[in-house]
């Protein structure tokens, strides 16, 4: 930790891979991630008595555009019942063709220097 500061308390462990954003259901009920493999995770939450983590399951990929608009620590957001996810998607206002130009040779010869 940069400033120095401690960590107090219990320590539990919720992925063993890492994660790039973080957030909590609002009930406290999960704590969802967005790993490095690109996937959100949810790992059902519990604090009482004391706190126990579950197993994390895969819930859905982000796409690869999305995470590098991803700028903030929060990156995503999730609804309070932990059904709806807010996550950036990146379109591209451009749209690539691919021509296909059959007997371009026949072209050539007819008009030489006027194809492009």
């Amino acid at each position: 930790m940069a400033d120095g500061a401690a960590f107090t308390g219990e320590r539990h462990l919720v992925s063993r891979h890492g994660a790039i954003s973080i957030r909590w259901r609002p009930d406290g009920k999960e704590l969802f991630y967005l790993a490095w493999d690109g996937r959100v995770y949810a790992v059902p939450i519990s604090l009482s008595p004391r706190p126990k983590t579950g197993e994390p399951a895969s819930l859905f990929a982000i796409a690869t555009e999305a995470r590098a608009a991803i700028h903030s620590l929060s990156g995503f957001d999730v609804s309070p019942d932990g059904q709806h996810f807010l996550v950036p998607i990146v379109t591209s206002p451009e749209r690539f063709a691919i021509v296909v130009m059959q007997n371009w040779e026949t072209a050539v010869r007819r008009n030489p220097g006027k194809l492009n």
